[in-house]
């Protein structure tokens, strides 16, 4: 998108859009960008709306198409940072997440150690994929007075 961006310079008006849709390095460079954001739909829709991209890029060449060059650079700027702390926070949670055999394990290791389960509520989305649990564990008093 930065390369398609330099290519159309700066826009002030419809003779400016004209003459961006004549050139064919700028045709070349939109129609890479289709295709690219075509194969990330087709790989993963879910991810690719999750991620937002599309938003930004109807943004950029809807809004901010006669915005000066310097302001569309910060805008994609803005827009690969959004989409990079999106990246690592599923990173992260990816990281932390565990799967039913090691919660399993985990709630038997924390009922040998004298606790108390409540409850485990599973928590799906709209599509019944699994998010998570909701799990209430007891602390079972070791009748030591505290």
């Amino acid at each position: 998108m930065g390369k398609l961006i330099e290519q159309m310079g700066s826009l002030t008006n419809g003779e400016d859009l004209q003459r961006i849709k004549q050139d064919a390095h700028c045709e070349r460079l939109r129609g890479e960008l289709n295709q690219s954001i075509s194969l990330l739909a087709q790989t993963d829709e879910e991810a690719l709306k999750d991620s937002e991209l599309l938003t930004y890029v109807a943004s950029l060449f809807q809004q901010g198409l006669f915005w000066p060059i310097e302001k569309k650079r910060q805008y994609l700027d803005f827009a690969r940072t959004q989409i990079d702390t999106l990246r690592e926070r599923l990173g992260e949670l990816v990281q932390a997440s565990i799967d039913e055999l090691a919660l399993s394990a985990m709630l038997a290791n924390l009922i040998e150690l004298g606790a108390s389960l409540s409850s485990v509520k599973q928590i799906e989305d709209d599509n019944s994929q699994v998010l998570g649990w909701k799990i209430v564990i007891n602390k079972l008093s070791r009748g030591n007075g505290h």
